[in-house]
């Protein structure tokens, strides 16, 4: 607001216009460096909490959740290995808990591997607390970064998978500020001492108290001020208030191999007839097929023994899956299985099974055949080739294109997995119990 001008001091009118175009001009370039002002104060404003936003990590998006690597060079090239899997638990860590990062590793070379190395590498991306994220932007890669190495012995053949497993603290606090936050854990993999490949995950730890059955065992400020931690190879779980009984072992099953195989249908009459006769007498008593007539009809579809008027009748039932029928002349009867073996029809005694996969996962989870079952895994996913693969290598891994067969004669159980190209989850599985 102007002042309030004295027009009784001016000589003339002039003098009045004068002094007032002065006075005039004073206030608006007043009036000027108020607005100014002000836009000066409101754009500070929006500085400051734009820095406090970027600061505080509010900003960060988040990347894929997919793993990011890369492959070395290696001076072997008959040595390699791939982390087919990465699963980090629990998924919803605090700051101060402890990490069980599990690793499904395969030999993807042509050489066995006998000793892998694990480094596990930590590095704060952001923090959730404003002072600890303030201070994080001043660190270096170096102290933001904890590492923790592990070496294991496990063999793996060939075209085998193993699953490796290595649990690592996080940081609680650091000066008195907690670390939860975004985390990029990054695993890098070497094998009979050499270094095959790295892959990145992203790790968000939540704030609160941490859990006692994900506990760190060490203290969480020790933790935190250590710029590389290498802890031992070896991390125990923490110790209970009260000895935790110990079970009683329970004596491990003995492994049984049965052999359903009867005889192959396109060698009898020929050099499996005694297998055939051989059956019939431990399965049904019929001690007089030694002297039995053996014929095949024209159309190949069955087999006949006779004696007199005794006779044994074994015929095929059906086109894309027969079953072969088993008549005797007292009137006993059996159903048994033919599986095509390279191009031959082989007859066997046990039962078959079927199982599906589609959408990239298991259509069972869980079945019980008997030794000396057939077990067709059916690909319902017709673009799709998978890789079935057990996981203590009891049997080799198999490549499913459309449908494959497997003859479980030993018991036990198995446990499969299952991999495709681009996969980016970790495999399902199916367990296949043999009684």
């Amino acid at each position: 607001m102007r002042s309030e001008i004295n027009f009784f001091k001016y000589v003339s009118m002039e003098e009045y216009y004068n002094d007032y175009n002065i006075m005039g001009e004073t206030f608006l370039r007043f009036e000027t460096i108020i607005i100014i002002g002000d836009a000066m104060k409101r754009l500070i404003s929006i500085v400051i909490v734009l820095m406090i936003v970027a600061l505080s990590g509010c900003t960060d998006q988040e990347g894929s959740t997919q793993p990011e690597g890369q492959t070395f060079e290696r001076a072997n090239l008959n040595l390699d290995g791939k982390m087919m899997s990465i699963e980090l638990t629990p998924a919803d860590a605090r700051a101060g808990e402890n990490i069980t990062a599990k690793l499904v590793v395969g030999n993807t070379g042509t050489e066995n591997v006998i000793s892998e190395t694990i480094e596990i590498q930590a590095k704060a991306r952001s923090l959730n607390d404003f002072f600890a994220n303030l201070a994080l932007t001043a660190m270096s890669d170096e102290k933001k970064t904890m590492t923790f190495t592990t070496e294991f012995t496990e063999e793996i053949k060939p075209g085998m998978i193993k699953t490796l497993t290595r649990i690592f603290p996080t940081p609680r606090e650091l000066k008195g500020r907690n670390l939860a936050g975004n985390y990029d854990i990054t695993v890098i993999l070497s094998v009979n001492g050499q270094k095959v490949e790295s892959k990145t995950v992203k790790l968000k730890l939540g704030s609160g108290v941490p859990r006692d059955i994900y506990n760190t065992q060490e203290p969480a400020s020790t933790v935190a001020t250590t710029a590389t931690a290498t802890p031992a190879p070896t991390v125990t779980a923490a110790p209970t208030p009260t000895p935790t009984p110990v079970p009683t072992p329970e004596p491990t099953p003995e492994v049984v191999t049965v052999d359903s195989y009867i005889f192959g249908w396109d060698d009898v009459p020929g050099k499996d007839d005694a297998k055939l006769t051989e059956y019939l007498k431990k399965g049904f008593s019929l001690d007089w097929v030694d002297n039995a007539k053996i014929e095949k009809t024209a159309d190949s579809k069955v087999i006949n023994l006779t004696s007199d008027k005794k006779y044994v009748s074994l015929e095929l039932v059906g086109d894309l899956s027969p079953d072969v029928k088993l008549k005797t002349s007292d009137g006993r009867t059996d159903t048994y299985i033919l599986v095509f073996e390279k191009g031959k029809r082989n007859i066997y005694s046990g039962k078959f099974k079927t199982t599906k996969i589609l959408g990239s996962t298991f259509g069972n989870t869980k079945i019980d055949i008997n030794a000396g079952d057939w077990l067709q895994w059916q690909n319902y996913d017709i673009e799709e080739t998978y890789t079935i693969v057990e996981n203590n290598g009891k049997l080799s891994n198999q490549t499913l294109s459309s449908r494959i067969n497997y003859y479980f004669n030993t018991t036990g159980t198995y446990t499969f997995r299952l991999f495709y190209p681009k996969m980016r989850v970790a495999p399902p599985e199916q367990v296949i119990t043999v009684k």
